[in-house]
């Protein structure tokens, strides 16, 4: 949540988090020289700085959360990286909720939001907006007037995912698939650190198959990343986003890393349900080679199969049944048959059970 038009009497506005940290609605010099790339700029100010300023100034967030080096980082400075580094900057530093957020989730009475734009409509639904946000799947991004009335402040914030939160600089380079930044975090940090979870459960591997950035996914497998780990909202693995995507590549790497193709989400899809649902057929087979499970059903009662006849894809309907599905036998919680959904699919698939 970055403030777009921060209060011209900033002192009103600043505050610590529950560990310290100082918060300010406007960026420091140092954030917004690290924005900039002004490595030089930065050496220069933090070698004139003591050992107890330094700390201060380098576990600094501003409004969204952010240290100097997940900024750093966001923006591919590897050079302002490596500096801050340097002077002490932890590569495992977390980046932290900003008040407002904080004020908006504890529904606080002087908080209202508006849309910001010129019908001044409010927002209708504050909780489908918050649940949106703890959610991080919906890629929202409101432009919101908000009415603080504990002060009579109207300031304009960009409310959108709550990505950040509780995330590592190796996050922030596993989002952009910044390989050079990388490489300069991966030396410093051990296992643990790798598989660091965010307030979502998601490790930095999880969100570089969500972002479909291979390589990336690639150099931290080498670093001993965990293909299991299963983030909080739908317990999805890093192959499930793989098979969502489609991203052959992504789902080879995994499969070879050893990764667990039959483990289950929250609804009870393997990433084989993940694949035939989306039309896969590539992922779908290499899911198959591998011994996916053909079998398991979904908490509705729900094979692989029958969600690929219901989507109509023809394609991965004919590698299944290949592999053994049956038509016949597919039948969910409710006794209903996919056979009505495979009459719509061509003959030849159809003749094949």
């Amino acid at each position: 949540m970055a403030a777009l038009e921060p209060p011209n009497d900033v002192s009103n506005f600043s505050a610590q988090d529950n560990n310290g940290n100082g918060i300010n609605y406007l960026d420091s010099q140092l954030h917004n020289d690290c924005l900039n790339g002004n490595d030089t700029v930065v050496d220069k100010f933090l070698s004139s700085r003591s050992d107890k300023e330094k700390r201060k100034l380098l576990n600094a967030i501003n409004c969204n959360g952010y240290t100097p080096l997940h900024i750093a980082c966001e923006q591919e400075h590897a050079e302002v990286v490596k500096i801050l580094m340097k002077h002490g900057a932890s590569p495992v530093i977390c980046s932290k909720s900003d008040p407002l957020y904080q004020r908006l989730t504890n529904k606080s009475g002087d908080i209202e939001l508006k849309r910001d734009d010129k019908s001044e409509e409010r927002c209708q639904s504050m909780q489908q907006l918050l649940d949106s946000l703890h959610a991080d799947e919906v890629n929202i991004h409101y432009f919101m007037k908000c009415v603080d009335r504990s002060n009579g402040r109207n300031i304009c914030y960009r409310i959108n995912s709550k990505f950040f939160v509780g995330s590592t600089p190796l996050h922030v380079a596993a989002k952009i698939g910044s390989l050079k930044i990388l490489k300069i975090l991966l030396p410093f940090l051990n296992e643990s650190d790798i598989n660091h979870i965010d307030n979502y459960k998601r490790t930095a591997l999880y969100i570089a198959c969500k972002e479909g950035h291979a390589q990336a996914a690639r150099k931290l497998l080498e670093h001993g990343a965990d293909t299991d780990i299963t983030e909080s909202t739908f317990e999805r693995t890093p192959l499930h986003f793989a098979c969502e995507l489609g991203h052959v590549q992504l789902v080879e790497l995994l499969l070879r890393h050893g990764a667990n193709f039959n483990k289950l989400t929250n609804l009870d899809y393997t990433a084989l349900h993940t694949a035939s649902e989306n039309g896969y057929a590539q992922v779908v087979e290499l899911l198959l080679d591998h011994g996916a499970d053909i079998k398991q059903t979904d908490t509705l009662g729900r094979p692989a199969l029958q969600l690929a006849c219901e989507k109509g894809h023809a394609q991965v309907v004919e590698l299944l049944l290949k592999h053994g599905a049956y038509i016949e036998l597919t039948h969910d919680s409710y006794n209903k048959s996919c056979i009505p959904h495979c009459l719509l699919l061509p003959v030849k698939v159809v003749m094949q059970r």
